[in-house]
């Protein structure tokens, strides 16, 4: 390869940006020359890959030193694909800068797609063949990071990337900038973020790459002096580790990681690049996953969990074909003791898949685990490509109602708990067919019952006519039920009520947020609605909808509601302004007993994690309602 001497001052200036890295052992001279060669390959393969060419000819730079820094550089040329014309080539002139000082490193790339190459194979456990010699290295840990860089002087900005299931109320994602944000986090809403990056006062740091970023630089010497800088510091550091403040914790070990209850891939808005946003965007379009019940294969190893990979088509009409799908095993894993890297590994897959979007969606779950988001009921989350525990604040929440849904408790029958609607949407069926059992038809039966409506605290539904259900189950709905009593003398009422099926049937239920964040999100979102006037704007509409039903009398079978409509629109339109409001969550997933044992109740040391991150989620929402004037009830099982 042929030298050259960069000249100075450099034009134009070059972006300080760094992947960081160790070595198990000090680096020699010739340990370095080939990492230089090892990550040409790799980049080469990536361009190639992209379909562009890169040039045979790759000059070796002699790069100015700073003593106790060994640097190797070296400068290639990349031709892409035109954007408009794929027969024409972009050409550009790229550098890579590797500097080691004992056995840590900092490698500058000027193309940032780059550098996230040479990111994704350090450590990488599945290309210790075909890149030795960056599989060798390791990332720096967040923690590590986090000392070396961010505990002195203010942090100016912050990447946040939520730790929590997808809600309408509370963001996948967000970016703050601020004087201090240590000062301007959130101690409830901000515990189940984990910061991707941040910035202080004159670096920034990406904690889940192992990278910093710093300013441009005039002259190669200056340059190397901040690297040199850069070195040392983290150098001092090692051994050390810090968090910042409120944010989620993250974690290198899998030890009371509880069972898995969801995994979804990651927000579109998290994806590094162009070509990651393209790879997660075909991945929500063509594939969805489920959660399967735990195995043999998958307990055997703490965090272990079972997938099915189900093949996602566009809707086109006619009776919906079988939707191909595999099931597999999987294990997250750390490449080493010392190491953040988290893999996850996949068993059981079949020899071969005939569906490329199937074997698409495995390749990367091995290949690209940061993608996917994995959810434990012990509160443990992985995320952005790593494990981390949500530090959630212990709020009290006692407004529980106790409903009745079996025989034993008075329930003309067995209500199911797991069953939120009717079968297949036919809300018709919850006054056809005498044997309908789910959680719409109990909720018409207990407003209706003398002794449910007075444990739900709501006036009886009677044929008097001073009470109306209006049902508004639908894509942009205001709440599963409206609920308004608006009798000639007294005080009106006004209720949303949200419902949802719990997880399972099984007795033995547990105490957890998960069965609990969608309703409350829903419930959240739409308390904005609750006042009469803006309630009548909003579903005045919808009212007319025949095929919503208004209840202005018991639900009786053989008998469609026929509630005036016309006449429930005048009672809202005269309510006023002396309204007592209301929002109910039916959702009976958390049963009497299991409120009732001693490691649920706040007093419990430690208390449950589940109880502890549910009592925060519904506390929140009770603050929400209240900041609108409404009280707020959650059903459980009695």
């Amino acid at each position: 390869m042929a030298s050259i001497i960069p000249s100075a001052p450099l034009r134009p200036l070059p972006y300080g940006s760094f992947l960081l890295a160790a070595s198990p052992t000090a680096l020699l001279p010739q340990d370095l020359d080939g990492l230089l060669k090892g990550a040409l390959k790799a980049i080469k393969e990536k361009v190639i890959a992209g379909g562009g060419r890169m040039t045979q000819k790759t000059t070796v730079l002699q790069w100015p030193s700073v003593a106790g820094v060994q640097t190797v550089a070296a400068h290639y040329e990349v031709a892409t694909n035109c954007t408009w014309e794929a027969t024409l080539y972009d050409t550009s002139h790229e550098l890579i800068l590797i500097c080691c000082k004992a056995d840590h490193l900092a490698i500058h790339c000027s193309d940032s797609d780059h550098r996230r190459v040479l990111a994704s194979l350090v450590g990488a456990t599945n290309a210790t063949l075909t890149h030795p010699q960056l599989v060798r290295l390791r990332k720096l840990s967040a923690g590590h990071l986090t000392s070396a860089f961010l505990q002195s002087g203010p942090l100016k900005a912050m990447w946040l990337a939520g730790t929590h299931r997808s809600v309408q109320v509370k963001p996948d994602s967000k970016i703050l900038s601020g004087a201090d944000l240590e000062h301007a986090l959130d101690p409830l809403g901000d515990s189940t973020y984990l910061a991707a990056a941040a910035r202080g006062a004159s670096i920034g740091v990406s904690l889940n790459s192992s990278g910093v970023w710093t300013k441009a630089y005039a002259s190669p010497a200056d340059l190397m002096a901040a690297i040199n800088q850069l070195l040392d510091t983290i150098i001092a550091a090692v051994g050390t580790s810090a968090v910042l403040p409120v944010l989620a914790n993250e974690l290198h070990s899998f030890t009371g990681v509880g069972q898995v209850f969801d995994f979804e891939v990651g927000p579109l808005e998290l994806a590094a690049s162009v070509a990651r946003r393209r790879t997660v965007e075909s991945l929500l379009e063509h594939t969805a996953f489920e959660v399967l019940p735990p195995s043999a294969a998958s307990a055997a190893r703490p965090g272990g969990f079972d997938l099915r990979i189900i093949r996602r088509f566009a809707a086109t009409g006619g009776a919906p074909a079988p939707a191909p799908s595999v099931s597999v095993t999987v294990h997250p894993i750390f490449s080493s003791a010392a190491s953040p890297a988290l893999g996850l590994v996949v068993s059981g897959a079949p020899a071969a898949i005939a569906e490329p979007r199937l074997q698409e969606a495995l390749s990367l779950l091995g290949r690209t685990p940061a993608l996917f988001r994995v959810f434990y009921d012990s509160g443990h989350t992985i995320s952005a490509g790593h494990l981390s525990l949500a530090i959630v604040r212990d709020r009290p929440f006692a407004r529980w109602i106790w409903g009745d849904f079996g025989v034993a408790g008075g329930a003309p029958l067995a209500f199911q708990v797991d069953k939120e609607k009717p079968a297949g949407n036919d809300l018709a069926l919850l006054w056809t067919l005498p044997t309908e059992d789910s959680l719409f038809s109990w909720f018409l039966w207990a407003v209706a019952d003398p002794v449910q409506a007075g444990k739900l605290d709501l006036p009886l539904l009677t044929a008097v006519g001073d009470t109306w259900v209006f049902c508004d189950d639908d894509s942009g709905e205001v709440a599963d039920f409206v609920y308004v009593h608006a009798p000639a003398a007294g005080r009106p009422l006004v209720c949303l009520v949200h419902i949802k099926g719990a997880r399972s049937k099984s007795l033995a239920r547990e105490m957890v947020a998960g069965p609990y964040e969608v309703v409350c999100g829903q419930a959240v979102k739409n308390i904005r609605f609750i006042d009469a006037g803006t309630l009548l704007r909003r579903i005045q509409h919808r009212v007319l909808d025949l095929a919503r039903p208004l209840w202005n009398a018991p639900n009786a079978i053989g008998a469609a509601p026929v509630g005036n409509r016309a006449a429930f629109s005048a009672r809202l339109a005269a309510l006023g302004t002396n309204v007592d409001y209301r929002v109910m969550v039916v959702q009976p997933h958390v049963t009497e007993t299991a409120y009732g044992l001693p490691l649920n109740q706040p007093t419990a040391l430690p208390p449950a994690l589940g109880a502890v991150q549910l009592r925060s989620l519904l506390s929140g929402t009770d603050n929400a309602a209240r900041a609108v004037g409404a009280k707020f009830h959650v059903v459980g099982a009695a």
